[in-house]
């Protein structure tokens, strides 16, 4: 009786487990039917997306990046030699011309003693000793350019060696001091009153031969018209603003100086003179 009952729960507990298991196999299937459109909808969506993209043109995508800046090209300018001379002649801008003679003196000197120097150590040595001159006309004013001959410290010195018969160089003697010495004088840092004192006797030596002096600066700026770009610094700080004639045009300098007509007024007037009669003594 006891093994009847036993077996009757058995079988009672297998059919109530059978029946949920039935239950949960058709709610799984339920539940699958329902999602399988939203995942065919997915996947279409990621379709779609990848599509438009390879459709994409190549400027589009392009377009959203940032823009590529294009390298600005420096033109630097530096007054040509005839410029310099107008500027000499000029009285308003003739003292800023002499101190600008002196720098370009000493940049020729020091690319002549070193070979390798390239154009941004020449640059920075005319930026440097250009205002190494404008200091010591701050501070100890402008004296106005003369000779040695009328210093009368040179005299006084040379009266001395006459007397006791010694010979008188070219270093004491007045007026007959080497370009080069005046130039180490005056940009040497050691001394700022030898400098000064020595200043307005270089400047007339470099007045004499301004154009060709000059004119071997700009050579060693760059190209014959284009001054390299590590001048940009000098010409900003020294000569912008400075007023610089404009160099002729090139058609004005090609005509002929008395002009056409001024030739055949000439013309005319000589053959009116000699061409009949003997000249005239009133003509």
């Amino acid at each position: 009786m006891i093994l009847m009952n036993i077996h009757a729960r058995e079988g009672g507990t297998d059919q109530t487990t059978f029946k949920r298991g039935k239950r949960f196999a058709r709610l799984y299937l339920l539940l699958c039917m329902l999602l399988m459109p939203w995942s065919g909808w997915a996947v279409a969506q990621v379709g779609l997306q990848a599509q438009i993209a390879a459709d994409k043109p190549v400027e589009t995508q392009t377009s959203q990046q940032d823009p590529v800046e294009e390298p600005v090209e420096l033109v630097v300018s530096l007054p040509d030699s005839l410029q310099m001379a107008m500027a000499l002649a000029t009285p308003a801008a003739r003292s800023e011309a002499l101190l600008d003679l002196a720098a370009a003196k000493n940049v020729v000197s020091f690319a002549q003693q070193n070979n390798v120097a390239d154009s941004a150590v020449l640059a920075h040595k005319f930026f440097d000793d250009r205002g190494w001159l404008a200091r010591l006309v701050e501070r100890y004013g402008w004296i106005h350019p003369r000779s040695a001959v009328l210093d009368p410290a040179a005299w006084l010195v040379l009266a001395e060696l006459q007397q006791y018969e010694l010979r008188a160089m070219s270093l004491v003697h007045p007026d007959q001091t080497p370009p080069a010495v005046l130039v180490y004088q005056v940009f040497q840092r050691a001394g700022e009153r030898l400098a000064a004192a020595n200043l307005p006797i270089l400047l007339p030596r470099l007045e004499a031969e301004a154009i060709p002096g000059w004119r071997d600066f700009l050579q060693l700026t760059g190209p014959p018209g284009s001054p390299e770009a590590e001048w940009k610094a000098v010409e900003t700080e020294w000569f912008s603003g400075r007023g610089f004639a404009l160099p002729r045009p090139q058609q004005e300098a090609e005509q002929d100086p008395l002009g056409t007509e001024n030739l055949q007024v000439l013309s005319q007037l000589v053959l009116s003179a000699v061409g009949v009669r003997p000249p005239d003594a009133r003509r």
